[in-house]
């Protein structure tokens, strides 16, 4: 199985990389919006993406991803520090099957969502 991860923060990006290769999957980084969606095309089976990076937000990157025909069926976590009732639904409503508050989620929480949401790897 293979995730994308699209956050433009290093450290984090990095961290969460690590811990979803510990767990066995496929990761493939994106820093920015632009980045991943061209990532994209090579059709991970879920994608999480960060809301505030530079250049195309997480909100644009989104509506583009649900626009593709050849990427609107790849299901999107949204990972985000705005965790206001506000972002999460708009980010549900754009197409978002989840919505984790990075600050509420440690590593291991957020590989835990992310087998529930993809069954197969263990």
């Amino acid at each position: 199985m293979k995730i994308l991860v699209i956050e433009d923060d290093t450290f984090l990006s990095s961290l969460i990389s690590s811990e979803l290769q510990g767990a066995g999957y496929e990761v493939l980084a994106a820093h920015d919006g632009t980045q991943g969606l061209e990532m994209a095309k090579e059709k991970p089976d879920l994608i999480m993406l960060d809301l505030v990076m530079p250049g195309m937000d997480g909100f644009e990157t989104l509506a583009a991803l649900k626009a593709d025909p050849a990427t609107a069926s790849i299901p999107v976590v949204v990972a985000s520090n705005l965790g206001e009732a506000e972002e999460i639904k708009r980010a549900k409503d754009a197409g978002a099957i989840d919505f984790l508050v990075k600050v509420h989620f440690t590593p291991a929480e957020i590989i835990a969502k992310i087998r529930s949401l993809l069954p197969g790897v263990h």
